[in-house]
């Protein structure tokens, strides 16, 4: 009981907190709006009951405030920073800005973490640890180390109490998102609880290690595959090897790849164009992709190959995805401009005007037209193509968002390594590879075997689903039943003038009952003494109380049509 009031005590005081650092930053009038003003004291609601923001300077307050607030809410606006699809440029471009800036804890403070979950002191363990980190971040922090068995390893060790700090967050910002929800229709439409929901998967994702492992595995075992004819196997990239015996929810321990980061790589068109096939691999062939590539998680190893690391964030694409998104390429290769809409408008979703969405969208393909793929990369498409789809209602899936966001990513790395670099000069040759991966005897046969399963599934239950459907009709127990949409406001409005109509009557009936009582009923013609009534008659009186209460109904009456209150 104690701990949970402790609890509760705590979460309050933290969104005291976040209500004050956002009215330091000028979100007066949203926090007022939103009702979270009552957080703040009488001097602080006074302050802020007028501040007034907007556009550009909005949406860079915004980012001044994510990062006072601490590490959860900097992963927030960062991934609201990529949803081209859902904000406005001024507020990606203010968003984008977003960094975490973590000092390193001195090991001392990070040691008893490493101790318990290797059940051993690091001396023990490692033939050599060095206790200087190699880099900080906003959940763990890196050392470099030197197995026993003489491997050399990167250790990465979550920071303390980190856990228990982004859970309470995400409960906060969880709270928050139902409160702009409610209480402000513009934000609402941009759905911000399903949006928190989308970033704490992320997150509590990134904070049990084994997932960032196991995606590690998984890239490196889909480039150690054998190629073939049939058989496309990606190469030219590596991911470190998982010592599993050494990694848990909170420790991982992998291989320190000997490679030079891109950051410090010379302008080379051979690596720019082994980096963008390796890039097409990931989106066309495997369907994993490491979604923040940028060019420290990149190395130029001793061989030659492209080495990856950080798996915290990888996307996946299925294979009906990977198909459209393979059609959309060979079609604005070949110039086919109508089709590239085409697949644009059915990747998204959400009852928008994909009409229109395909007109703009072909008119700024439009351009290209002669010059397939010469100037346009795939990420700058993708990144048009998302905009577009928020201008016009349509909601890309968030595979899409990622995959948009590693693009966009590495096309800026591949271009920093070869600026004349033309995707064109790599598209037609890796499209026969994808194309014969696509057609492989293999795949063909497995996917028509899922097809026939799913059609024989389909065969096999339709008899029985036919003769329930004629049974519920001869015996009259089919129900249609209809769900209406947006009539919500036509049936409050109904209820509203219902109401006022039926007031109207009363105070009607009143001023008729009073005015009848003082003018025909001898019955009530004694007198009386009662206070403000100095011997006036029964009747007098009934009737007075009568034309007051009509009086005063009739005035609550017209205050509440003149102001619009729901009545």
């Amino acid at each position: 009981m104690l701990t949970n009031l402790k609890t509760a005590f705590l979460n309050l005081k933290r969104l005291r907190q976040i209500v004050l650092i956002l009215a330091r930053h000028g979100f007066g009038a949203v926090l007022w709006k939103a009702g979270l003003y009552r957080l703040l004291g009488i001097g602080d609601r006074v302050r802020v009951a007028n501040q007034k923001n907007s556009g550009a300077d909005f949406a860079e307050q915004l980012a001044l405030a994510l990062e006072e607030m601490g590490a959860t809410f900097i992963k927030f606006g960062q991934m609201l920073a990529t949803r081209a699809d859902l904000l406005p440029p001024e507020f990606l471009a203010g968003l984008a800005r977003l960094q975490s800036k973590v000092s390193p804890l001195p090991f001392a403070e990070i040691r008893p973490m490493l101790v318990a979950e290797l059940a051993g002191a690091p001396e023990e363990i490692f033939a050599h640890f060095d206790e200087t980190p190699l880099a900080s971040g906003s959940i763990g922090q890196v050392h470099a180390a030197t197995l026993k068995s003489g491997e050399a390893v990167i250790v990465k060790i979550k920071r303390p109490d980190t856990d228990r700090q982004m859970r309470e967050d995400l409960s906060l910002l969880r709270f928050l998102a139902e409160i702009v929800e409610r209480n402000l229709p513009e934000a609402a439409a941009l759905s911000p609880a399903v949006l928190v929901e989308e970033f704490a998967r992320g997150l509590l994702g990134e904070l049990d290690f084994v997932n960032e492992a196991a995606a590690t595995e998984k890239f490196a075992a889909a480039y150690a595959r054998p190629a073939g004819f049939w058989s496309f196997a990606p190469t030219g990239a590596r991911a470190p090897q998982i010592f599993w015996q050494y990694t848990t929810r909170n420790v991982l321990v992998e291989e320190k790849l000997a490679g030079t980061p891109l950051t410090d790589a010379a302008p080379d068109a051979r690596l720019a164009a082994a980096l963008a096939n390796c890039f097409l691999d990931q989106y066309f062939i495997a369907g994993f992709f490491h979604s923040d590539p940028h060019a420290g998680n990149l190395l130029r190893l001793p061989d030659g190959a492209i080495g990856f690391i950080d798996f915290g964030q990888v996307g996946h694409l299925t294979g009906e995805t990977r198909q459209n998104l393979l059609a959309l390429l060979l079609a604005l290769n070949h110039g086919d401009l109508d089709t590239v809409a085409d697949i644009c408008a059915d990747l998204g979703h959400g009852g928008g005007d994909a009409a229109a969405f395909r007109q703009d969208l072909s008119a700024y393909l439009d351009r290209y037209v002669g010059a397939p793929l010469k100037n346009l990369n795939f990420g700058s498409l993708l990144g048009e193509a998302l905009m577009m789809a928020r201008r016009h209602g349509l909601t890309m899936p968030r595979e899409l968002i990622l995959l948009a966001k590693s693009a966009a990513i590495a096309t800026n790395i591949i271009f920093k390594l070869a600026p004349d670099f033309r995707f064109a000069k790599i598209l037609p040759a890796f499209a026969k590879r994808a194309a014969r991966q696509w057609l492989a005897p293999r795949n063909v046969l497995f996917g028509g075997a899922l097809f026939a399963y799913r059609l024989w599934g389909l065969v096999k239950h339709l008899p029985g689903d036919l003769r329930e459907l004629l049974t519920k009709i001869t015996g009259g127990q089919l129900r249609i039943i209809f769900r209406h949409e947006g009539l919500e406001e036509l049936g409050d409005q109904i209820e509203r003038a219902s109401n006022r109509i039926t007031l109207g009557l009363l105070i009607a009936a009143i001023l008729l009952g009073s005015s009848l009582v003082l003018a025909v009923a001898p019955d009530f013609t004694r007198q009386v003494s009662l206070p403000f009534f100095a011997d006036a008659p029964l009747s007098a009186v009934v009737a007075g109380i009568g034309y007051l209460s009509a009086m005063g109904l009739g005035f609550w009456l017209a205050w509440a049509i003149l102001r619009g209150k729901r009545l």
